[in-house]
């Protein structure tokens, strides 16, 4: 009679065993697909990040060579317009001129 109770604890004790073993292995598989989904999440966020630092440096890029057309756009300006105030101080002094024969021209000097 002992051995058969004895029997039955060891059995007991047996299948509260296997049930463990058996939720650990579930728990295993589970913590196993958890860490492989991580894993592919962290390969995507490695990507994202690669591709997000490629198209800085390439918007990068763009805005330095904007910055450089900018700067010879802007020399460019600064040529044109002393050209102009060149242009226009001439213009002013052609009319000046004009004016004056103009006025020499309406209003001459007295015979001598």
């Amino acid at each position: 009679q002992a051995l058969r109770e004895e029997a039955a604890a060891l059995r007991e004790q047996l299948e509260d065993r296997q049930r463990m073993l058996h939720e650990g292995s579930e728990e295993a598989r589970s913590l196993k697909e958890g860490s492989e989904r991580l894993e592919k999440q962290v390969i995507a966020l490695g990507e994202d990040a690669r591709l997000a630092r490629d198209e800085a440096s390439a918007v990068k890029e763009e805005l330095q060579s904007t910055c450089r057309e900018l700067e010879i756009r802007t020399k460019e300006a600064s040529s044109l317009r002393a050209a102009f105030e060149e242009q226009h101080q001439h213009l002013l002094e052609t009319r000046d001129a004009l004016l004056a024969a103009r006025q020499a021209l309406d209003h001459p000097p007295p015979p001598p």
